[in-house]
């Protein structure tokens, strides 16, 4: 049986990987307007469905026509089992580059979002902090340290 790592060179080791970047995540809620209204005070705007939609995306603009590259779809889900006093919802954690931590963590903190901890920067070469949004997915909010030994290129010895 010939399997693709038989006799082929794969697309990462010939350093052509076909993978770009992440588009969207998609996130139940069985609390739509809640899990919205969180959004909003993150920065993100209603760009399709609504308060009241089972379907409903969230992206830097309200504008449609404006090409993101990220988007939180949020889909409604009665059996979702998460409520704001139970545990977190156990799937896992995205994790969100932004352009500045600390203005991020201001813009929950001025939203009322309560935040895990304040940014702190990581032994791994990020800046980060961690919030729960109301349906209890973890989301981590992100930056690469400059200069970090992990992001030097290879070329450089390190």
């Amino acid at each position: 049986m010939n399997t693709s790592s038989d006799n082929e060179t794969s697309a990462q080791e010939e350093n052509d990987c076909l993978w770009e970047s992440a588009n969207a995540i998609t996130l139940r809620t069985s609390d739509m307007k809640s899990s919205a209204i969180f959004y909003e005070k993150l920065g993100l705007s209603i760009s399709f469905g609504g308060y009241n939609s089972p379907f409903t995306t969230m992206s830097p603009s309200s504008d449609s026509s404006i090409k993101h590259n990220i988007h939180v779809n949020l889909e409604y889900d009665e059996t979702w089992p998460y409520n704001n006093n139970d545990k977190l919802a156990n799937w896992g954690r995205i994790i969100f580059y932004v352009s500045d931590v600390d203005d991020m963590y201001k813009l929950a903190r001025d939203g009322n979002i309560t935040c895990e901890f304040e940014p702190v920067d990581a032994a791994w070469g990020e800046r980060y902090f961690h919030i729960i949004d109301p349906a209890g997915h973890e989301l981590s909010f992100a930056k690469r340290i400059n200069g970090h030994v992990r992001w030097k290129k290879k070329e450089e010895g390190v």
